[in-house]
């Protein structure tokens, strides 16, 4: 940079960028600060120093007092000073647009950062140092130092609000990439923003104080004007009312005379009431008098009912001793009988068992007749029984010798057939073996897998796809895999796109679908080096869409389309590479499309013929953005085998196939040898078995016969000893003399006791025919005061129920008269109308009844006028009440508000005319004009400044052409060049009423012309000059030449690389040099 003005002063700062390259620099030595401190206004950045901060690893910026022109080419790190400055001093990361996270702030590939920022402080000599540490991890968890004493975040942003800094206020601090957001503000924010610029802020405060008064009143505001237009139109409708209102009022005249006479009625039913009660009343007492009469004729019959009652029961004692004597005697006799009774029962008992007896001897002798019988004729047989054939055993000799060549035949062909089997057994394995290898050879599947297995990673994938499908059947859900296996695409061209994106690593892949197979398919591929998946979710894979715009611009569609999978396969590969957001597209395609589709935000990677293009974005600026394009790399993956190796795998099946079937042959001819031998082999045996059975049938038939007549025999000597009668009578005779005793005794017992029992009851009978005789007189007595009772209990239930119905009549008497005090208490006033009325219920309702029908006869067009007059009056005496309050609690809300608007709007408004004053000046002297108006809400009471505060805003008009008026500063009607140097220009002129101790802009002339950027410079430096100005730092990569500088301007130019820190040395000699001789700084 140059500088006309003679003492100019040039700083620049020197960062070194390449560690790996560039040697460490050397530390400068501290020395007193550059510019005097008295110079710096309280709160002015008077050193900034950053280590690990973006891209910086360490710097130092020493910024002059008034104007500072940090200057450098893009990427060198100029508005990392700017970030350094919000970061440092408690700014949050949103404020400069770019990250929102601290630890992105962290110089790469380093662990954590800090930035110290000394300011001037209240006192010359005290300054105040904020050091912020952080790190690249940790959410970017902060230490704050405040002059080298670590204190909490609060404790700093209470010292930067005592300096009165501003960060969050575009009008003082606008970086970069918050220049859009500054030319977008709306003229009501745009004063917002002026006002916290101007002063300490004071006004608005007060403009927010006012708005909030306005909203604390609105609704009393409104709750007023509703009340007092309810009251007019209440007042309209009563006045419309009158007439109806005066005929309404005569008739309720008459029928509150007809209610006053209805209030009589309830005493004249009193009246009736009291006779009916006391007719009741002397009922009651006539009852109670029958009811003591009938108890006393009860009390006198009592004492000769008890005396015969006493002799009855005497008579009852006695006859019922004689009973249980009876009883006891019908006991013993019922036992002597049952005796009796059982042993008769014995003796025919005894006598049946002697009759079977008798009859199963009789069927033993038959038996033992039949039994002799079967041992002769046993007997007989046995002597026929024939002799064995001599000839038998030489023939059972020549059927062996024939079976055992038949054995040994049999043998020696089944040797021949086994060697054979033995010797065609390796023919066929490899005859399987070469049909296994053609099948694997024309499946698709296994051509792909083993395809990717002579990848020099996927050696193995054989052995684990076999696996797999040995263990299907146990898996709880489905495994796919490898992927490659499991698409399906037919173009060659979308091969190499597939291959090109997924890579093989993703294609040797299985995906399980269980968490429960997870486990064990995962255990079982890492012996393979090979990855499993489990899918986030399993849901309906949606295929991607592509747009209108995309498919003018030439996209076919996205990568999901142009191969078939499993749906699972699909959404697998759609979480992990976004097959559905990478488009495929066809040769139309140019390098200038794909960049309109990616800076248009549409896509970000696209395929097609003729390459690969993809769009990747910076971590800085988001908006910043890279285009790359590459070839498509050929497909070693989708391949088909060759033709001549199947061929040769042919030929050799069809040797195998050849030896093995001339061996099949030989092995069927001996088996069909062998299964005649072995027909002939069960003939012989057959004639074997019969002559064998001619052999043993004698003696078997002999041995047969001897058994039977043995046991015949024994069994008849057992039938022989049980068929003798002459035991069996002689045991029952002496049974039969023992029972006979016994039934003779047992009968002389019974006959006593029958005797004894006719005796008792002889003497049981005249005892009864007593107590009878005493028992009927008994009843006679007992009737008589039965009949008393009867008597006693009715009268007395009627007695009751005159009681009941006395006391229900008191009830209802009291009620009555109750209803009657209720309706009309019996006051002197009311007796005396009383007196007026008729006397009785009859004549009294014939008078209501005349009352009401003349009432009645009075018409009126709106029946509820009467109520709605009243009910109107009512409100209107409520809302008079409420209205008078809320008015006069509005009145001193206004008051207060006022009170506040004076003090506040012709301070903004002298203020507001300054500005514009040097707002028009700045704008004169580049030629054009500009002004700055304070506009209110628009009322036309308070001259368009009312009370509605939110409404308030500040319009920048300006006009850059002689022919044409002044129009208000927007995005829509001034260019982007325009609007920079309106900005800049307002900034200016608002410089002199901050109280804001420094101000920043961060690239504002890059939209400026040379012309208007040499004008704009020219009235920043002016303007910095003014004594008392705030700090001021201007961010650019470029300044024009030629450009009018002055003493209170300082440069500090930016530069960066890995050789950086040579130069670095030397500057500092240089400084060293010039600060020693106190020279000023060569002009550069």
């Amino acid at each position: 940079a140059r500088t006309r003005a003679r003492d100019a002063r040039m700083t620049t700062v020197l960062d070194v960028m390449d560690d790996d390259v560039a040697a460490p620099a050397a530390k400068r030595s501290k020395h007193s600060p550059r510019h005097d401190e008295e110079a710096y206004v309280p709160g002015a950045i008077m050193r900034v120093e950053m280590h690990n901060f973006m891209t910086h690893r360490d710097v130092v910026f020493e910024p002059g007092p008034r104007l500072n022109v940090i200057l450098g080419p893009n990427g060198t790190g100029k508005s990392a000073f700017v970030c350094a400055v919000c970061i440092g001093l408690g700014g949050h990361p949103k404020l400069l647009g770019r990250a929102g996270q601290l630890g992105e702030f962290v110089k790469r590939g380093e662990d954590s950062a800090y930035t110290e920022i000394a300011l001037r402080g209240r006192k010359v000599g005290q300054p105040i140092v904020v050091r912020r540490e952080f790190k690249n991890r940790d959410g970017g968890s902060s230490v704050w130092r405040l002059n080298g004493i670590v204190v909490k975040y609060e404790r700093v942003m209470s010292e930067m609000a005592g300096l009165n800094m501003q960060l969050n206020n575009l009008c003082s601090f606008l970086p970069q990439d918050r220049v859009v957001a500054f030319s977008t503000l709306n003229p009501q924010e745009l004063l917002i923003e002026t006002e916290k610029a101007i002063g300490n802020a004071e006004m608005f405060n007060e403009h927010e104080q006012l708005k909030a008064m306005k909203e604390a009143i609105r609704d009393l505001e409104r709750s007023v004007e509703q009340k007092k237009n309810r009251m007019e139109k209440l007042t309209r409708d009563n006045e419309a009312l009158q007439r109806d209102v005066e005929r309404l009022q005569e008739r309720d005249d008459l029928v509150k005379e007809a209610d006053a006479m209805s209030s009589k009625k309830p005493w004249l039913q009193f009246e009736s009431q009291k006779e009916q009660f006391m007719l009741i009343k002397n009922a009651h007492e006539a009852q109670k008098q029958k009811v003591l009469d009938i108890r006393a004729e009860h009390a006198k019959h009592q004492p000769k009912h008890a005396e015969i009652d006493a002799m009855s029961k005497e008579s009852v004692a006695r006859v019922s001793a004689i009973i249980a004597s009876h009883n006891a005697m019908k006991d013993k006799i019922k036992r002597c009988d049952g005796k009796f009774t059982k042993l008769s029962g014995e003796q025919d008992a005894l006598d049946r068992k002697l009759a079977g007896e008798r009859k199963d001897a009789s069927e033993l002798k038959e038996k033992i007749q039949r039994r002799l019988r079967m041992i002769r004729e046993n007997e007989e047989e046995l002597k026929n029984v024939p002799e064995v054939p001599t000839d038998l055993a030489d023939r059972l000799k020549d059927v062996k010798d024939r079976s055992n060549a038949k054995n040994d035949e049999m043998r020696s062909v089944e040797m021949k057939i086994q060697d054979l089997r033995a010797q065609v057994r390796p023919h066929q394995q490899a005859f399987e073996g070469l049909k296994d290898q053609l099948r694997r050879i024309d499946s698709v599947r296994d051509k792909k897998v083993e395809q990717l297995s002579k990848h020099r990673h996927f050696a193995r994938l054989k052995e684990a796809d076999d696996w797999v499908q040995s263990k299907k059947q146990a898996f709880h859900g489905r495994v796919f895999g490898p992927l490659i296996a499991e698409i399906e695409v037919s173009d060659p061209v979308h091969q190499k796109m597939i291959e090109q994106h997924l890579g093989p690593h993703v294609l040797g892949t299985f995906i399980v679908t269980d968490p429960r197979d997870e486990r064990m398919v995962s255990e079982q591929m890492k012996k393979y080096n090979i990855n499993v998946w489990m899918p986030r979710q399993i849901n309906n894979f949606v295929p991607g869409v592509i747009s209108s715009e995309l498919r003018n611009a030439g996209v076919l569609c996205t990568m999901d389309n142009v191969f078939k999978a499993d749906p699972i396969v699909k959404q697998s590969l759609n979480d992990t590479h976004r097959i559905c957001r990478v488009h495929v597209g066809d040769n139309s395609l140019t390098s200038s499309s794909v960049n309109d589709i990616f800076q248009a935000g549409l896509s970000d990677n696209i395929y097609c013929a003729k390459g690969v293009y993809m769009h990747r974005r910076s971590r800085y600026d988001r908006s910043a953005s890279t285009m790359s394009q590459s070839e498509l790399r050929p497909s070693r993956l989708f391949v088909s085998e060759s033709s001549t190796s199947r061929q040769d795998i042919v030929n050799k099946l069809a040797q195998a196939e050849k030896k093995y079937r001339e061996v099949d042959d030989e092995i069927k001819a001996l088996s069909q040898q062998s299964v005649g031998i072995r027909q002939e082999l069960q003939q012989i045996m057959n004639e074997r078995k019969l002559l064998n059975m001619k052999a043993q049938e004698p003696e078997a038939k002999r041995k047969k016969l001897l058994t039977k007549i043995s046991h015949n025999k024994q069994l008849l000597k057992e039938d022989e000893k049980a068929a003798s009668v002459e035991d069996i009578e002689k045991r029952y005779e002496e049974q039969s003399k023992k029972l006979t005793g016994n039934r003779v005794e047992a009968a002389m017992d019974l006959i006593d006791q029958v005797l004894l029992s006719h005796k008792i009851c002889s003497e049981a009978n005249v005892e009864c025919l007593i107590g009878v005789e005493r028992l009927v007189r008994t009843q006679r007595q007992t009737e008589i005061i039965s009949a008393i009772e009867l008597r006693f209990t009715a009268e007395r239930e009627k007695r009751d129920d005159f009681k009941e119905r006395l006391k229900t009549a008191r009830d209802q008497l009291a009620a009555k008269k109750q209803e009657a005090m209720d309706i009309a208490p019996l006051t002197p006033e009311i007796q005396e109308q009383f007196a007026r009325w008729p006397k009785t219920i009859e004549e009294l309702d014939n008078e209501i009844k005349t009352k009401r029908e003349q009432a009645d006869a009075i018409l009126c067009q709106n029946p509820s006028a009467l109520v709605e007059y009243k009910n109107r009056t009512k409100e209107m005496s409520d809302l008079t009440k409420t209205l008078e309050t809320e008015s006069a609690l509005l009145a001193g809300k206004q008051s207060e508000i006022q009170v506040v608007k004076d003090r506040w709007l012709p301070k903004l408004q002298r203020i507001i005319a300054k500005i514009s004053e040097r707002f028009a000046d700045n704008f004169a002297h580049i030629a054009c004009a500009g002004q700055i108006t304070l506009a209110g809400d628009g009322s036309r009471e308070h001259g368009g400044f009312g009370d509605e505060f939110k409404d308030y805003s500040l319009e920048i008009r300006v006009k850059f052409r002689a022919n044409e008026e002044m129009h208000l500063l927007d995005s829509h009607r001034q260019s982007g060049g325009e609007r920079s140097v309106s900005t800049m220009l307002y900034m200016i002129a608002l410089q002199g009423f901050t109280s804001a101790p420094f101000r920043v802009v961060d690239e504002i002339n890059q939209g400026m012309d040379a012309r208007n950027e040499r004008k704009v410079f020219k009235r920043m430096v002016e303007a910095a000059s003014v004594p008392g100005t705030p700090q001021c730092f201007v961010v650019t990569p470029k300044l024009l030449t030629q450009l009018t500088y002055s003493e209170d301007c300082t440069v500090m130019c930016i530069f960066n690389g890995p050789h950086v820190h040579q130069m670095a040395s030397r500057w500092r000699e240089m400084q060293a040099a010039f600060d020693a001789k106190k020279v000023p700084t060569p002009t550069r």
